[in-house]
């Protein structure tokens, strides 16, 4: 004899709401901690671009909101970066000042393309075939370079030269004339990340090095500190898209464009594979290619600059509590607030303390005992890291990465012969 009839909807196991709404909670707290990182990542970033610092708060926007819908490795964040950055700053220095931010955006839409060709190339699985001691050497030289070139700022000076290291040069001859407040500004924001960071409160180090300093030189009257809407002025409200302008696209732009599109790619797969799913599903770089280049077409329709797997900021997700690739997209709702109601604020924010957080990102960038293993181990290693090293130093951002390519050809070569 059977039982009485259980109704389907009672036969069903219920999901427990709680995980789902916890991880929720997670996310949306793990997004604004994300927001408000990037204000200060985001102007230093647009700022080594030579660009309006605004620029990087709508790539702030742009990217995390384009990129996270389509990742496979769902905590990586895609952002800002300081080697991209550098790399748009000199791609677009050759233009005129009016048609520079034209160029730049029409840059990071072509990068965008090259990096969906990519992925959907399935160029993922070369990366593995990249020395690396290479990309270390590479990586390294853009650290050395971010900090040689955020130095003047630092101290209110233009020096003048053909290269990173003969303007640090002349910059050096130059220091009798530093702004005295300025130096001030920049060095003690160099305290406050750096103390700070050693403390309970290191997530919101950068953010203290941003307002403190700021709220002394309004106190204080010091006109003599050059500011963010000194450089360009602040547009108030939500960014508008905008079409770039094909006729800018010249053999040298998509050349750079190219390389940016390999430096966000071979830097965003060593992101994707430094962290794990919450969920088990696998990672696939290819899929990651894909995701960085759809973020950077937004972000170039938005008038933003590059952006790509950002180490620190995947770092930052993770720590805090992040659960899904939910907490990226909400990131950039939250900066998307910020720029509704803090533009103003955004232009007193002087410019030396933009240049502190820079150096301080290329020290960071720096892997003092890799690069000493790699060159102890001497014979190939030691001419592969070398010689990327100084060519990243001396010559552009794009023909280093050409370098770097040529030179792993050869030494794959000349291991398998």
């Amino acid at each position: 004899m059977s039982g009485p009839r259980v109704p389907l909807a009672a036969r069903r196991p219920r999901r427990a709401a709680g995980p789902r709404a916890g991880a929720l909670r997670r996310d949306v707290a793990a997004g604004l901690i994300n927001a408000v990182v990037s204000v200060p990542d985001g102007l230093a970033s647009a700022a080594l671009a030579g660009v309006n610092p605004v620029y990087g708060l709508y790539t702030s926007v742009a990217a995390p909101i384009g990129g996270s819908l389509l990742v496979s490795a769902q905590l990586m964040q895609i952002s800002t970066t300081s080697a991209s950055a550098l790399a748009a700053g000199q791609a677009i220095a050759g233009y005129p000042e009016a048609r520079r931010d034209e160029a730049l955006f029409l840059l990071v839409v072509l990068a965008g393309l090259f990096l969906v060709a990519f992925g959907l190339l399935r160029l993922g699985r070369l990366v593995r075939f990249v020395s690396h001691a290479v990309m270390t050497g590479f990586l390294i030289g853009v650290a050395v370079v971010l900090i040689l070139d955020q130095a003047a700022p630092l101290v209110g000076l233009a020096p003048r030269g053909s290269n990173e290291v003969a303007q640090f040069l002349d910059l050096l001859a130059s220091l009798p004339g530093a702004s005295v407040p300025t130096t001030v500004v920049g060095v003690l924001a160099l305290g406050l990340a750096v103390g700070l960071g050693r403390t309970r409160l290191a997530t919101f180090s950068s953010l203290a090095a941003l307002l403190v300093p700021s709220l002394l030189v309004a106190l204080a009257g010091w006109e003599g500190v050059r500011l963010v809407a000194d450089v360009s002025p602040i547009p108030r409200g939500v960014p508008t898209p905008t079409l770039p302008d094909p006729g800018l696209i010249t053999p040298a732009l998509l050349l750079a464009a190219f390389s940016l599109a390999v430096i966000v790619a071979v830097q965003g797969a060593g992101v994707s594979q430094s962290v794990e799913n919450p969920d088990g599903s696998r990672i696939s770089p290819s899929r990651d290619m894909v995701a960085q280049g759809a973020g950077n077409v937004v972000s170039g329709l938005l008038r933003g600059i590059p952006a790509g797997g950002s180490l620190g900021q995947t770092a930052l997700n993770v720590s805090v509590g992040a659960r899904s690739r939910w907490a990226g997209v909400l990131g950039g709702v939250w900066m998307l607030v910020f720029l509704l109601l803090l533009a103003d604020l955004v232009g007193r924010v002087p410019m030396a303390v933009l240049a502190a957080l820079m150096i301080l990102a290329g020290v960071s960038a720096i892997d003092f005992r890799e690069a000493r293993s790699i060159w102890n181990t001497g014979g190939a290693a030691r001419w592969a890291i070398g010689v990327t090293f100084v060519a990243t130093l001396v010559l552009s951002i794009p023909m280093a990465v050409a370098a770097g390519v040529l030179l792993t050809v050869v030494l794959y070569v000349a291991s398998s012969a």
